[in-house]
């Protein structure tokens, strides 16, 4: 995307939760985490997708603003990923049933097809991770993936390891990818969150 692109964004205050669940914070844009994201699009291995992303510090939101291209030698389409620098430290989950992603408002472009990512501490590497679709619908402001949706994938290809379930206590990444479609796509986010599943008691 043009560097020259401006982006304005509003904070939708009030996110619609189920009353009986509470949530996790993994990581958020407002200062109260500390979390260092990086994007990584597909030059990497010589394709010709790009995106970047950016902190709005006055609409307490991270940009993520990118385009998907044709990759010249494969006649397909490339990828963007979107994710945390390196390893880094999060809650234990282990009492949540899911992750969400919250959006500041609708995501734009032409793209709606992404994957949520998740690495683990002694599991993952930086091409092995766990991935699970997250289809954006139209005006769609949260995303919420079940742990148990989530493969061991290498380079997108689902490959055997242990669920992710059962590493909960242990994640050291998380992000977003889009491939598979050409396109633009501009996602504003609010936060990354683990919600916790609701009590069974009466």
């Amino acid at each position: 995307m043009s560097g020259a692109t401006t982006h304005s964004f509003e904070t939708v205050n009030g996110p619609v939760m189920d009353g009986a669940s509470t949530s996790i914070s993994l990581a958020t844009f407002d200062g109260a985490t500390t979390h260092s994201f990086e994007t990584v699009n597909d030059p990497v291995m010589g394709g010709a997708s790009t995106s970047t992303f950016s902190v709005d510090t006055r609409a307490r939101v991270g940009v993520w603003d990118g385009e998907v291209r044709i990759v010249p030698f494969l006649g397909k389409p490339g990828f963007c990923v979107l994710r945390t620098h390196g390893e880094q430290d999060f809650p234990d989950v282990s009492t949540s049933e899911a992750i969400e992603v919250h959006l500041a408002g609708p995501a734009t472009g032409s793209i709606s097809n992404f994957q949520v990512q998740v690495g683990v501490r002694g599991v993952t590497t930086s091409q092995t991770v766990y991935s699970a679709p997250a289809p954006l619908q139209a005006g769609q402001t949260v995303v919420r993936v079940p742990w148990s949706a989530f493969r061991l994938t290498f380079r997108g290809q689902e490959i055997k390891g242990p669920p992710l379930v059962d590493h909960l206590d242990a994640l050291s990444r998380i992000g977003l990818s889009t491939s598979g479609k050409a396109g633009t796509f501009v996602m504003a986010l609010m936060s990354f969150e683990a919600d916790e599943a609701p009590s069974g008691g009466g």
